[in-house]
């Protein structure tokens, strides 16, 4: 019974180890994009959307700039 335990017990080691190891595949490849230098051009390459201005504008006002820095949008 007990080497069945350290058997579960490493199988979950190893799986925490990996899925730490592939998280940073996941993460975005652009980064932040703000809205005062948004990479529209790139945006409209890769994912076929066009930014325009008037829709820029609209969010940028959709959002909040709560105190201590924090961040939200409508």
């Amino acid at each position: 019974m007990e080497m069945f335990s350290r058997r579960i017990i490493l199988s979950l080691i190893t799986l925490v180890i990996t899925l730490v190891i592939r998280m940073d595949r996941s993460l975005a490849d652009e980064g932040m994009w703000t809205l005062n230098s948004f990479p529209s051009r790139q945006v409209s390459k890769k994912y076929n959307f066009n930014a325009t201005p008037d829709w820029l504008e609209h969010v940028r006002l959709s959002s909040a700039r709560l105190a201590g820095g924090c961040s939200g949008s409508f």
